[in-house]
């Protein structure tokens, strides 16, 4: 019992997330949820409009943390999604669950975190299969001079 309390003590440097599919839901629905269970962490829902976009546009990449700070840019592509947090007009939705990485990976010239890479997926792809979503995250990952920060 002490060595269950002692685990529970532990402050988490982690997210959470529920997924319940159609198939195990009783109506047919999906249900997603996610937490940052980070401690001392407030998040904040974020909105990126629908949008067209001209050749050559740019797509500031923003710290997560850090807004104002920019990392780098990416090409844009012809059409955003609205996205809404972790949803996109589609109702394709990501959620992750990380613990900080092996320090040996970290890479501080990295311009893409995980939120990045969400938020990218989200306003770019309408499906999480197919060749939609894997060309439009290659394309952009190929373009990036720096890809992952720590």
């Amino acid at each position: 019992m002490l060595s269950l309390a002692a685990a529970l003590s532990i402050p988490s440097s982690a997210c959470t997330n529920l997924i319940i599919t159609k198939g195990a839901s009783a109506d047919g629905s999906v249900i997603c949820t996610y937490n940052c269970d980070t401690f001392g962490y407030s998040g904040w829902l974020t909105h990126s409009p629908a949008g067209r976009h001209i050749p050559g546009e740019k797509l500031a990449i923003r710290s997560f943390w850090h807004p104002a700070e920019i990392r780098g840019y990416v090409d844009q592509v012809e059409y955003t999604y609205n996205v809404i947090g972790y949803m996109n007009e589609r109702q394709l939705c990501i959620v992750e669950t990380t613990f900080g990485g092996r320090e040996e990976l970290v890479n501080p010239e990295g311009m893409l975190g995980y939120d990045n890479v969400i938020q990218l997926a989200l306003q770019r792809c309408s499906t999480a299969r197919g060749r939609n979503w894997k060309t439009s995250m290659l394309r952009t990952r190929l373009k990036s001079k720096r890809l992952f920060p720590g």
